[in-house]
């Protein structure tokens, strides 16, 4: 009479079974963790590129006020365009802010900085305002701009040799 015993392949595939779903979540569970890591501090970085760019742009617009505040002035006490285009050009060169004057395109540029290595700059069209307008300036760019030198990685991490 044979005796009919358990089969030891059903008991070890059963727990084969069990510790491939334990690594398989311990290893989903890594990799989330290290995901989540990795997009808060994408967030964190993101985050102060923002405030960093939003305090130089407002820093700009305050720049841009005392613009249109001294382009009123100066429109104000000019007889005719010509006056009010060389009034321009004498009071912006010998301004103190950091803005540059070009009196061939009637252009008005200045920066502000973002951080170490962004500024933002700021390009303006000078404009006689004509009747029933204000319009002092119109903005021709607004961009952020590189202020350092690009440099690439070429060097290469290789394993030793022997």
């Amino acid at each position: 009479m044979k005796i009919k015993g358990r089969s030891i392949l059903n008991i070890g595939t059963s727990s084969l079974l069990v510790i491939f779903v334990i690594l398989s979540l311990i290893t989903f569970a890594t990799l989330s963790i290290v995901s989540a890591k990795a997009d808060y501090e994408l967030s964190k970085t993101l985050d102060q590129q923002t405030t960093d760019f939003n305090r130089a742009s407002n820093e700009a617009e305050v720049m841009l006020n005392d613009v249109d505040q001294r382009l009123l002035g100066i429109y104000n006490n000019s007889t005719n365009e010509a006056d009010y285009f060389s009034k321009c050009q004498l009071m912006f060169l010998e301004s103190e802010n950091g803005f540059t004057f070009n009196p061939v395109n009637r252009n008005l540029a200045f920066t502000k900085m973002i951080s170490n290595d962004q500024a933002l700059s700021i390009v303006l069209a000078i404009n006689y305002p004509k009747l029933g307008s204000n319009q002092f300036y119109s903005v021709i760019s607004w961009q952020k701009v590189n202020t350092e030198q690009w440099e690439p990685d070429t060097s290469l991490n290789l394993l030793p040799i022997g």
